[in-house]
């Protein structure tokens, strides 16, 4: 096996198998741009041409694709006659050709948003942030927020959150909004916490904390889960050129990782995001598939908008064709599901036990974690959606979180097992009869 990098062709669709390949690094034709003139057929060799079609790792020595379709995988001498004269030729080097991956927990539409905003993976300092944020900040219109996501605060020299007054100084005129790795939790400034009504008189959202400084009821400018959910719902809306513009970032950076499947598990963290999937399905910005599941508390949102988008495009003419011809997909996107938080991020999870060591600046006695979504909201929206044909995801990561998951699913997988099988959750397994 040669340990060069692999490489990516994204939109290839094996026909039969349901497996995209792609060569790693290649970029998709950028929105409104003439397609590129493809040739009669493409033949890749000289490489670890990975199928997956098996139980057991199988490899090809020659790989032919056609109009996104691959006709023909073995022997180099059948892949020539296969492609036939005029092909053009790719010789992979010893680099590895393989299926395109399918993304199970991503954030393509959230990433629209945040691939605009000021990258903070690594900082390692709340000056260097800052300093981040106020580059940033000097390329923006006036008025416009200024936000920031990918700092750890566990990997900062000060091991914690920014403070309020801190990030005052990017900005006392305008809302500043940073968040961590994980998008759960981060800081805002004075300014946004004005905006969004939160002083010291505020109690703490259900599924949520707005931390305090030390000895006082006002806040520090930390917040986690319910109310990062709602200062992402106060965003003001992009423009259409600013979701061109993140649709088209988002696309490289999962293409770029070899993923030809997306998903959003978050669909309706931003207000916006309908509008978002809009533009993606009326300008056919996707040149890969994008599944997108519906937050909780937007879930009667989506169908609305969902209702709409399907009288637009109750014409099939109208719809961009699919090689695959799975027509669950609309111009490469399809509504595949329910999503839940039954907790936070990994400073979050929420646990039968308290915490050992509590996460930076959390000095809560007994902390177990945050539970998010409510239990009876979760358990209603589970058996509603158990019988519609599609996935319900839960955000669990602490072992509470996991057994009320657990017990949503319960009465479902019942039923299922009672009558004919339904696609619920992986995690259900049938009683012995």
């Amino acid at each position: 096996m040669n340990p060069k990098a692999p490489l990516v062709v994204p939109g290839l669709r094996a026909a039969g198998l349901g497996l995209a390949f792609g060569l790693i690094g290649a970029t998709a034709t950028p929105a409104g741009a003439a397609p590129l003139q493809q040739p009669a057929a493409t033949l890749y060799r000289g490489g670890d041409i990975l199928t997956m079609a098996g139980p057991k790792p199988a490899y090809a020595e020659a790989l032919v694709e056609k109009g996104g379709r691959i006709l023909y995988v073995g022997p180099l001498a059948g892949a020539i006659k296969a492609a036939g004269g005029g092909a053009r030729q790719v010789n992979l080097t010893g680099r590895t050709l393989l299926p395109g991956f399918i993304d199970a927990h991503g954030h393509l539409v959230l990433a629209s948003h945040t691939l605009l905003n000021a990258d903070l993976i690594g900082v390692k300092s709340i000056p260097e942030l800052l300093g981040r944020m106020k580059a940033h900040a000097a390329t923006l219109p006036e008025g416009v927020w200024v936000e920031g996501l990918g700092y750890r605060a566990e990997q900062l020299a000060e091991n914690r959150h920014p403070t309020k007054e801190e990030l005052d100084s990017v900005s006392t005129s305008r809302a500043v909004f940073v968040q961590d790795g994980s998008g759960h939790q981060g800081s805002i400034n004075s300014v946004l916490l004005k905006q969004m009504g939160w002083s010291a008189s505020s109690k703490d959202p259900a599924g949520g904390v707005i931390s305090r400084k030390p000895g006082s009821s006002e806040p520090s400018g930390h917040i986690a889960e319910a109310p990062v959910f709602a200062v992402l719902a106060a965003k003001a809306p992009l423009t259409p050129a600013q979701i061109r513009l993140g649709v088209a970032k988002a696309v490289a950076l999962w293409t770029a990782n070899g993923q030809t499947t997306a998903s959003e598990m978050g669909f309706g963290l931003s207000d916006d995001d309908i509008d978002v999937a809009r533009q993606m399905l009326d300008e056919k910005l996707l040149p890969i598939d994008l599944l997108l599941y519906v937050k909780q508390s937007f879930l009667e949102q989506a169908k609305a908008g969902r209702s709409a988008v399907m009288a637009q495009y109750a014409d099939p003419a109208s719809r961009a064709p699919r090689v695959d011809g799975d027509g669950r997909y609309l111009n490469r996107v399809r509504l595949a599901g329910a999503k839940f938080w039954l907790d936070g991020s990994m400073d979050n999870a929420f646990m039968s036990q308290p915490y050992t060591n509590n996460p930076p600046g959390n000095t809560e006695k007994n902390f177990r974690g945050l539970a998010v979504d409510p239990q009876a909201a979760v358990e209603a929206t589970v058996a509603t959606y158990w019988k519609s044909n599609r996935q319900v995801a839960g955000h669990s990561i602490g072992d509470q979180a996991v057994d009320n998951f657990l017990t949503a699913i319960e009465p479902g997988r019942l039923v299922q097992c009672s009558g004919p099988a339904s696609p619920g959750p992986c995690t259900t397994t049938c009683p012995p009869a």
